[in-house]
């Protein structure tokens, strides 16, 4: 993986200074109005660092041959997909030079993934589906060929980003019976490195068009996950669930208890369901690439 993105931000770094050092000698030459300047665009991003998110699951039973059959089907991907909206304020260190800094919002599309039990009288279905959204700051280092009527320029920065997911989980079987439950996953600032190679094109006066292609590279770490919305048969059933039911904390290093079930005689997790349940810490993919447009305005 660290070997995969070396290439890409590599290939960038390449592309960008072909760009920037191959240009026209005869091009039109412009210079830049003042020292600061404002952005504003949007984006829209494919997966960048696939992981493994979910996954279908399909369960059969065969009477004339007395097998259950599972079927599962990964679904690898990246909650960095979605569309994008920026704001950014530069600022011109040097005629080739440049520092930004960026404000991000991701609207992320929403994966799926199904559990489908087929019984003899019916099925089963679980559909679980995500929606990831993210806020973050995006600081940037712009290096930039010198002012033309098109003007090539490679950039690179950390992302300083806030992510969170929504879960909802939807039951329903053959008898009628169905339930619902939101739960969102949250946690601390999560840091990635971003990088874009792109062209500024003058318009008029102060005003520029640019357009970039970047890329993300982005992991997730839940802290905590807590359902806010719970509904049994369509009737709000949220009190019903005990503290550990509704959260949990997910940590580094923590403890499992175990006791024997003196009526089953079965081995069963021990906890206390006053508090929120604790379980490990894992990363969620938010990486992405893609084409990102806007306009540029000089002061």
């Amino acid at each position: 993986m660290k070997r995969s993105i070396t290439l890409l931000f590599f290939s960038i770094s390449i592309i960008s200074t072909n760009a920037l050092f191959g240009q026209n000698a005869g091009s039109e030459k412009l210079t830049e109005t003042g020292k600061w300047y404002f952005k504003t665009g949007v984006a829209y991003g494919l997966p960048f660092s696939r992981m493994r998110i979910d996954e279908n699951y399909d369960l059969r039973y065969s009477m004339a041959v007395d097998i259950v059959y599972e079927e599962h089907t990964v679904l690898n991907s990246s909650f960095g997909k979605g569309y994008y909206g920026n704001i950014t304020a530069g600022y011109n260190l040097a005629k080739n030079f440049s520092v930004e800094l960026g404000a991000v919002y991701l609207y992320g599309l929403s994966r799926k993934t199904t559990d489908v039990i087929h019984f003899y009288s019916g099925d089963a279905t679980t559909t679980y589906t995500y929606d990831p959204r993210m806020l973050a700051i995006n600081p940037n280092l712009l290096i930039k060929a010198n002012a033309s009527s098109r003007t090539p320029y490679f950039k690179m920065g950390a992302l300083f980003a806030f992510p969170s997911i929504s879960n909802e989980y939807n039951y329903r079987d053959y008898t009628g019976i169905y339930e619902n439950e939101k739960r969102k996953y949250k946690g601390a600032m999560s840091i990635g490195a971003t990088a874009a190679a792109g062209v500024n094109w003058f318009l008029s006066g102060k005003w520029n068009l640019y357009t970039e292609v970047y890329l993300t590279y982005l992991k997730f770490s839940p802290v905590s996950s807590e359902t806010f919305e719970y509904t049994v048969q369509g009737v709000d059933s949220l009190g019903t669930l005990t503290q550990s039911r509704k959260k949990t904390i997910y940590k580094d290093e923590y403890t499992i208890k175990y006791k024997i079930n003196s009526t089953t005689n079965k081995l069963e997790e021990d906890y206390d369901k006053s508090s929120p349940l604790e379980r490990g810490r894992f990363d969620l993919p938010f990486g992405s690439w893609g084409l990102n447009v806007g306009v540029k305005y000089n002061f």
